[in-house]
């Protein structure tokens, strides 16, 4: 009886054990994942950050021509 009750025991302590290295895998996917998503929010949010200074660039721009014309008109 406590040879099986013994055998058992092991068997279940296998068997968690496999649970627990199944968990750590998908634990590791998981933080794989969620990295990438956060790379992939980090490069957007550069990219979007880029778009805004390239459109404040040309506001910039076309505000001197502006002021240039105006001056041109003056003379």
């Amino acid at each position: 009886m406590d040879d099986k009750l013994f055998e058992l025991m092991n068997k279940i302590y296998a068997e968690l054990q496999d649970i627990k290295c199944t968990i750590a895998e998908l634990e590791h996917k998981t933080n794989d994942k969620m990295s990438s998503l956060f790379d992939a929010q980090e490069l957007q949010l550069n990219k979007s950050i880029d778009i805004s200074q390239q459109l404040v660039d040309i506001n910039n721009s076309i505000t001197k021509l502006r002021i240039k014309m105006i001056k041109q008109n003056l003379k």
